[in-house]
């Protein structure tokens, strides 16, 4: 169990096929994609995050680890209060 951003988290290694109860996270960050993709995030109906083409529109947001991750114009690496989780953004980053 750890805590992140004031909450309880746990993460379990479940037999590949088997239901995953919470989110499924396969990048946090374009360098965990083939060229020319991007790591999209979403929380909707649990963390969900997964490689996707580069031109494509997150339906969430894109993840990041530097400002040169962000594929968007403009657009910043924002760090979120869980652990090392960044999102980018082409406002100004949100203080939390």
């Amino acid at each position: 169990m750890r805590t992140m951003g004031g909450s309880s988290v746990e993460f379990t290694c479940i037999d590949e096929g088997d239901p995953c109860a919470g989110g499924r996270v396969s990048c946090d960050g374009p360098e965990d994609c083939e060229s020319g993709q991007k790591c999209c995030g979403s929380v909707g109906g649990g963390l969900h995050a997964e490689c996707v083409a580069g031109d494509a529109v997150c339906d969430g947001a894109e993840l990041c680890h530097d400002s040169p991750d962000c594929t968007g114009e403009g657009a910043m690496c924002c760090a979120l209060p869980l652990g090392s989780a960044a999102f980018c953004s082409a406002e100004t980053c949100p203080a939390f």
